[in-house]
């Protein structure tokens, strides 16, 4: 079968096995699957950064690395690093298709029927997936593969309202208005919670309030300004982060605009230097 995988910085199409379908999973043949633009992208960039670039970002690795060298020695752990490097690597985690095989021990999904599938070592860009059964959904009547294909995302973002708890009437701020974004204020919504965004592109901005998204706040450092004129001075409940950024401001304003005993919920990937005075 076909497969999507990454090597050297570049999306490749290669010739691999079928899985085999496996008890407590299901075998679908993909008919839509998702590209994830942040994630997915960050992958394919990562594999083509040169080796003292990989290894000043994960530090833990060169330690890994001196410690085999002295244990296996350096011919043998040139050969490893030089298989880490030019490996492939798998891709995807969001698809949708029809069931092909049903393995043992499931009895409430059978051949024939559409599911749509998650999870970043199971619903590959690939022509056939085996998938867990709790990682996989029938796909209701009406709803198209393409659209079924998005469910990961839905689930990422359900994920991160269930850490915030959210309570009728609180008031929470989310950074970040992408696809995630977008989908965290409307589940926030019919959760009966107020919701304030935040956004580097107008445009986004612009949809979120189009869809009833209550507010929105300043995108830099007078952030907290905006959320406190908007909802008063106490802040906010709480504030759910799906941006993507390295910089550590992003969490920094997040504590800053809550108010005392406030939650945050990071689902995005943003720097992680916390301040204790910011919390």
């Amino acid at each position: 079968m076909k497969q999507v995988l990454l090597q050297g910085g570049n999306a490749v199409i290669a010739e691999v096995p079928a899985p085999q379908c496996v008890a407590g999973a299901v075998l679908a043949r993909v008919q839509h699957s998702c590209i994830s633009a942040g994630t997915e992208v960050a992958g394919l960039q990562a594999t083509a950064a040169p080796l003292w670039k990989r290894a000043w970002q994960q530090p833990e690795r060169i330690r890994q690395t001196l410690e085999l060298t002295r244990t296996q020695g350096v011919e043998a752990t040139r050969r490893l690093v030089q298989r880490k490097v030019t490996q492939r690597l798998q891709t995807g985690y969001s698809a949708a298709g029809q069931i092909i095989a049903v393995g043992d021990g499931i009895e409430d999904l059978s051949v024939g029927q559409c599911v749509a599938c998650a999870g970043n070592q199971h619903a590959l860009h690939a022509e056939i997936i085996c998938v867990p059964r709790n990682l996989c959904v029938r796909v209701p009547d009406g709803v198209d593969t393409a659209a079924a294909s998005t469910v990961t995302l839905g689930a990422i973002a359900l994920q991160g309202v269930r850490r915030m708890n959210p309570t009728l009437g609180e008031t929470i701020v989310v950074v970040g208005l992408g696809i995630l974004g977008q989908l965290t204020v409307q589940i926030l919504r019919a959760n009966g919670c107020k919701v304030i965004g935040i956004d580097l592109d107008p445009a986004r901005v612009d949809l979120a309030l189009a869809l009833g998204m209550d507010g929105a706040a300043a995108p830099d450092i007078a952030a907290m300004e905006s959320v406190q004129r908007l909802i008063g001075c106490y802040g906010a409940d709480g504030v759910i982060i799906t941006a993507a950024t390295p910089s550590n401001d992003v969490l920094s304003q997040a504590f800053q605009m809550c108010r005392r005993k406030g939650r945050v919920v990071l689902v995005g990937d943003v720097g992680l230097h916390m301040k204790r005075e910011d919390i």
